[in-house]
């Protein structure tokens, strides 16, 4: 169950789902692929409004989910 924000220096209670932005995560049983027989495990994380202004969720080599700093958005449209 979700707690409180994502960002671990921030101490933000998770209260309602209208606020922040909750991130959905599948991951793979024991590193496999998920197939029928058996299904990836589903994680949530959740950033607060002012942690998720500035801050997002995404994989690391290692297939872990880690925090990073967004991208601005003029940054992104030049990419």
């Amino acid at each position: 169950m979700l707690s409180k924000c994502a960002n671990p220096p921030c101490s933000a209670s998770f209260r309602y789902f209208r606020q922040g932005k909750l991130f959905r995560v599948e991951t793979e049983p024991s590193g496999m692929v998920p197939t029928a027989k058996a299904p990836g495990r589903c994680e949530f994380f959740w950033l607060c409004d002012d942690c998720a202004s500035h801050l997002t969720l995404e994989y690391d080599r290692q297939m872990r989910v880690v925090i990073v700093k967004r991208l601005d958005p003029e940054l992104r449209a030049a990419s």
